[in-house]
């Protein structure tokens, strides 16, 4: 009993450290970090509860209502006067909300004004791609490449090869592939070269790639725990297939 108050206030501290630790390390809000620092009997309990529990759910459903009420703001203005920039993100928010149907209606209104528009054909492609239309999206990556390929640089980039990958033109593919891993060897196109590899049938070269990346990366001075560490667990879990 003489050691049960030392030891409760050791394992309290360890816990508040590690919870405010991560909320550090994965970039949480201001918010959340002063409500785990300056209010731990309120702030720790609410942090697992919905980090660990809930996944995040109170910042899903404040994401989701900034996101309604964005989209009801960009319709108001495109009723005035139709302002591309604004459709576009507009499209681009229907996409995150999954409504693929009303955004792929913004982009083919884009698109019928102005069919070279680069932007909107890379949200089309996306489109496609969620809605599991890999062909489709190609013939948008296609001209984007066709007409700019600076454009395309990572990420439309990186959706080329993939779709590319997903339509079986592997020897297309790759030349993308080595692009990207010249210039942007992050975690996102090291992952998707791996499965790329395991595709074409070179398992032990990918089973390599993704031991030194689930292991070595996060000494990498370019590390980004917000950006990398999803697709370090989606390269752990290839790993072990």
């Amino acid at each position: 009993m003489i050691f049960a108050v030392p030891i409760a206030c050791f394992v309290l501290l360890a816990l508040w450290t590690w919870v405010l630790c991560q909320s550090i390390i994965r970039e949480h809000s201001y918010a959340w970090i002063a409500l785990v620092a300056f209010v731990p009997p309120i702030g720790i309990p609410v942090w697992l509860i919905n980090f660990c529990l809930l996944g995040d759910a109170f910042g899903t459903m404040q994401r989701r209502n900034a996101a309604t009420q964005r989209i009801g703001y960009l319709r108001e203005i495109l009723r005035d006067g139709d302002i591309v920039s604004h459709r576009l993100e507009l499209a681009e928010i229907l996409l995150e909300r999954g409504d693929f149907a009303a955004a792929l209606a913004e982009i083919e209104q884009i698109l019928a004004r102005d069919s070279e528009n680069l932007q909107a054909h890379l949200i089309a492609a996306r489109v496609f791609i969620a809605s599991q239309k890999p062909e489709q999206a190609l013939a948008h990556l296609d001209f984007i490449y066709s007409e700019n390929s600076a454009f395309a640089s990572y990420g439309a980039a990186l959706l080329y090869a993939t779709t590319l990958a997903a339509t079986n033109r592997t020897e297309k593919a790759q030349p993308i592939f080595q692009m990207l891993l010249n210039h942007h060897a992050i975690p996102e196109v090291l992952y998707h070269y791996a499965a790329f590899l395991m595709q074409t049938g070179e398992a032990a070269q990918a089973r390599q790639l993704l031991k030194a990346l689930t292991t070595e990366y996060r000494s990498n001075p370019a590390y980004q725990p917000k950006r990398d560490e999803p697709w370090l667990k989606r390269a752990k879990q290839l790993l072990s297939q």
